[in-house]
């Protein structure tokens, strides 16, 4: 190959690769993911009732209030003041028929990813579903508090977007 043909070419070859859609790894998803949690701040979140006895025994300054919640907006004990609307992530086991504990805290946390589990295809060639499993980073709170208020990991799927300055979280995919 002559000098001037393998310039052109070493020009002209990022170019074309470029172009077409970028591949988008697990170790990448994540990244973007934990730059999202970085950026919300929770002061509530909900807990099954059995994680209740954890935060009973006193020594529980960072926790503000605890009430009965119920995951649906649309039953009428809400009305009536019998229970409060869970917030956040409604963990398993919190159901109409077994409330959970809305908890309002004095310090926010955040989530981190713990693994991207999947990726597939979103709606459009420049859109992909990013799953994944989740928990709140309760270090800043007291052991008894991160006791009581750690649960099991989560699930949750995102979508992300291909622009041309890379990929990006756009939303929260039921």
């Amino acid at each position: 190959m002559k000098p001037v043909s393998l310039v052109i070419f070493a020009a002209v070859m990022p170019l074309l690769l470029g172009c077409g859609p970028k591949s988008l790894s697990r170790n990448f998803a994540k990244g973007i993911l934990d730059r999202e949690a970085a950026k919300e701040a929770i002061t509530e979140l909900t807990i099954p009732q059995d994680r209740l006895s954890f935060l009973q025994h006193g020594g529980t300054p960072d926790i503000k209030i605890m009430r009965a919640c119920i995951p649906d907006p649309a039953d009428i004990r809400l009305a009536m003041n019998q229970f409060s609307l869970c917030k956040g992530s409604i963990p398993p086991g919190v159901t109409w028929r077994q409330p959970g504990v809305a908890v309002t805290l004095t310090k926010s946390v955040h989530w981190s990813v713990h693994e991207v589990t999947g990726i597939s295809d979103g709606d459009n060639p420049n859109q992909k579903i990013v799953e994944y499993s989740w928990e709140f980073d309760f270090s800043q709170l007291s052991k008894q508090e991160q006791d009581g208020l750690t649960l099991p990991l989560q699930t949750g799927k995102s979508l992300l977007q291909l622009y041309d300055d890379g990929w990006r979280w756009v939303k929260y995919v039921p």
